[in-house]
């Protein structure tokens, strides 16, 4: 029986590990993947553990000249039965070598075998509540050539909401390594280029690289944030790995249908009928409803906006309802002798779930949309407006920061805006579609003028700003202490933000306190980015002045738009 088996040539030997699975599923599925052979964790145990004779590998080298056939330099990587799983990526924790002849061949083999019961893979297991695999039950390692390419790109999918695309020169490990991207682009689902970044941008290998993540995505992984590293020559681009991208269950997003129950609860609790109200189709409600992008649990949902329909509102001024007006629709509250509907209301409060009850304007049209075991929940899309006196106070009170975030926030509002529309020209029939269809374009002008208003000039705001990349973008900001490189060894009791060069798998003890990481190496697919996303840290890459913090201080980071503000020394 040989030691290094052909994994792309027949079946996947039992023990081979989740990374040589993955190579053989992608394989199997028609994309281009290096030749890869696996040696099995009893043989990496014979051939390379710590108390074995000098010469003990020389079986192993025998088969490898027949093998490669003087095909080096090649690639030494961990495959180990605890990583690259839902929830158990293990990246960087494990040793990936390069060897340039056959005497490398077996340095890096012992390096990567070895690492299975390094101090990394000991800190990971210890984060994990569990112990390292070793011996001859530990790690198989996978031996492929080197594929020398001009690029790589590391390409992560989040929660079918947008695909992040980072290239390199030199293939994808510098990248994942932690060195950082030369260029970034943001691409839709669909594989519309949304944004760009980076001098000499090399946009043909961009869309090569996101149109084969969004392949490998719908083919083998429908339903979960990836990220796939590859190496860029010319013609189709090789895979190198896809990996499960995030925490153990998946995707975690929102179960909007059980919310939209609750809605419909609510509002039967507090004694209107299905006809006299109507659920404001926000951009992220119509996403959902008519894209299916749903919503990380971990963002904060905006207020629900409830519009009450004319017998609705005569209903309200029966229950003895407050009606405030101030600019803009009237806004309406149960009484405080309600104390019922508080009740209701606050409960839903302290898991979110928070609403704005106001007048439904003229002309508003109503869908219904059916629930599990009964029941519809009723939908209209409010056109909302700009006068000249809102746009002269955005301009005379946005702070820079604040204008920035603004303009973020609504390009995000567009881009699911005309996302929905080209949906809903593609085939909706029903009446309220067309009619949806119909309203968006003025909605889409009518969000482009806000964020004209919100056009604020920086004012040279930021040589000193401290600001990163969002490893994942989400509506919310996160306060808490700093703690700043090595500190982390010597922190106190309590959750921190924590600032350093790189987040290092030693530390990962530590990652039950650490409300953020922010780091200046990195790129949004690299190793500390899957790290992080596996555990449920938030992340900023490429994070500027750093240096300017201080263990102690007190900051807010926002993760929307990449800022960290020092609140308080």
């Amino acid at each position: 029986m040989p030691y290094l088996r052909d994994i792309l040539a027949g079946p996947l030997p039992e023990g081979a590990g989740a990374k040589a699975a993955g190579a053989a599923a992608l394989a199997a599925a028609g994309f281009r993947v290096p030749r890869s052979w696996v040696l099995l964790p009893g043989d990496a145990f014979k051939f390379f553990r710590r108390d074995a004779a000098p010469r003990a590998c020389e079986p192993f080298l025998a088969e490898a000249v027949r093998t490669l056939r003087g095909s080096f330099p090649v690639m030494v990587r961990s495959s180990s039965l605890l990583e690259d799983r839902p929830g158990a990526a293990a990246p960087g924790v494990y040793r990936s070598e390069l060897a340039r002849d056959l005497l490398g061949l077996a340095a890096a083999a012992a390096r990567c075998a070895a690492s299975a019961a390094g101090p990394a893979a000991r800190e990971y297991a210890r984060a994990r509540g569990g112990r390292p695999a070793a011996g001859r039950a530990g790690m198989a390692l996978l031996v492929q050539p080197f594929v020398a390419a001009p690029l790589g790109a590391v390409c992560t999918l989040y929660h079918r909401q947008e695909l992040v695309v980072e290239l390199a020169r030199g293939g994808a490990a510098p990248i994942t390594s932690g060195a950082g991207a030369r260029w970034r682009a943001v691409f839709s689902p669909d594989g519309k280029l949304r944004e760009k970044a980076g001098p000499g941008f090399p946009l043909r290998a961009a869309r090569a690289a996101a149109a084969e993540a969004l392949r490998i995505q719908r083919a083998l992984y429908p339903s979960s944030n990836i990220s796939v590293e590859m190496a860029l020559p010319a013609g189709r681009p090789v895979i190198l790995q896809a990996r499960v991208f995030g925490a153990a269950e998946g995707a975690a997003l929102l179960d909007f249908t059980a919310i939209y129950i609750e809605i419909e609860a609510l509002m039967r609790g507090l004694g209107f009928a299905t006809a006299e109200w109507a659920l404001s189709e926000t951009p992220a409600l119509l996403a959902q409803n008519y894209l299916g992008l749903s919503r990380p649990v971990s963002e904060t949902l905006e207020h629900f906006v409830v519009t009450l329909r004319p017998a609705g509102l005569a209903r309200a001024r029966r229950l003895r309802w407050l009606i405030v007006r101030h600019q803009g629709e009237p806004t309406l509250f149960p009484p405080r002798s309600d104390r019922g509907a508080h009740r209701k209301l606050s409960a839903l409060a302290a898991r979110g779930l928070l609403f704005i009850f106001r007048e439904a304007p003229a002309g508003s049209r109503v869908k219904r949309l059916r629930l599990p075991g009964g029941g519809s929940l009723p939908f209209t899309f409010v056109l909302s407006s700009l006068s000249a006196n809102e746009a002269a106070f955005i301009r005379r009170r946005l702070t820079a920061a604040g204008a920035s975030a603004m303009r973020e926030r609504l390009q995000r509002e567009l881009d699911l805006l005309g996302a929905v529309l080209k949906k809903l020209r593609a085939g909706d029939k029903s009446a309220y579609g067309r009619w949806l269809r119909a309203a968006l374009p003025a909605q889409l002008a009518q969000l482009g003028r806000q964020r004209a208003a919100a056009a604020v000039p920086e004012r040279g705001a930021g040589k000193a700003e401290i600001k990163g990349v969002p490893a994942r973008r989400e509506d919310r900001v996160v306060e808490a202490p700093a703690v700043v490189g090595r500190d982390i060894l010597r922190a106190g009791r309590g959750r921190f933000i924590y600032a350093a060069h790189d987040f290092e798998p030693s530390f990962l003890s530590r990652i039950g306190r650490v409300a953020a990481v922010a780091i200046s190496r990195g790129a949004v697919g690299s190793h500390a980015a899957a790290i992080c996303a596996e555990f449920g840290v938030p992340l900023l890459v490429e994070t500027e002045n750093l240096n300017r913090l201080r263990t102690g201080d007190s900051l807010r980071l926002d993760l929307a738009t990449g800022r960290i503000t020092v609140l308080t020394r």
